[in-house]
């Protein structure tokens, strides 16, 4: 294990509005699914990605009858904390963030089935491996999906 960070597959049909610590970051391994954020519907399909902010209130549901696999990597705010200690008031401007990767989609692609290996596998110093891949899968986010620092009202708020 590691602290601040959890990852695992999961077939869901429907899962209830819920939120989380953590930011998380999932894709779609089979099917579509429709998620409801605040006032938005998102409809993704295989090979998308999915991203939520902590405490972002969010519902899934499978279409097409069959669950959906998908692999949710769930990371919290204080794995940043010693050395990016602003990661705690990041908030992401958008769920489905496909459009925004542009050229670089294989590249998180590589960086989270990276995480997801070194995860499972736990070979000697995978910790220190799946570290790496967090920051540079952050830092491919930071530098292509739009985002904002939350003010000190806005956190409140959020708790």
């Amino acid at each position: 294990m590691i602290s601040d960070v959890n990852l695992f597959f999961i077939d869901i049909s429907f899962r209830n509005m819920h939120m989380h610590k953590d930011f998380e970051l999932f894709r779609i391994f089979s099917g579509e699914l429709d998620i409801v954020s605040k006032n938005e519907r998102h409809r993704l399909h295989e090979g998308d990605f999915a991203l939520f902010n902590p405490r972002r209130a969010h519902e899934i549901r499978a279409l097409g009858g069959n669950p959906v696999r998908i692999m949710p990597l769930q990371v919290s705010p204080s794995f940043w904390s010693r050395f990016y200690p602003q990661m705690s008031s990041v908030e992401f401007e958008v769920i489905d963030i496909g459009e925004h990767l542009g050229n670089q989609r294989d590249r998180l692609a590589y960086h989270y089935f990276s995480i997801a290996n070194n995860y499972f596998e736990k070979e000697s110093y995978f910790e220190l491996r799946c570290a790496s891949h967090l920051n540079a899968l952050m830092e491919l986010l930071l530098s292509r999906v739009p985002w904002h620092y939350l003010t000190k009202e806005q956190k409140a708020t959020k708790k």
